[in-house]
């Protein structure tokens, strides 16, 4: 239980880092 708490923050900054390559490749796309 505690284990998987911890890792959720860890996922979501890398989403968050994900989400934001994805916008600048959108940027430079169009």
């Amino acid at each position: 239980m505690l284990e998987m708490e911890r890792r959720q923050p860890q996922q979501r900054e890398k989403m968050v880092l994900v989400t934001a390559l994805i916008d600048d490749w959108r940027l430079e796309l169009l």
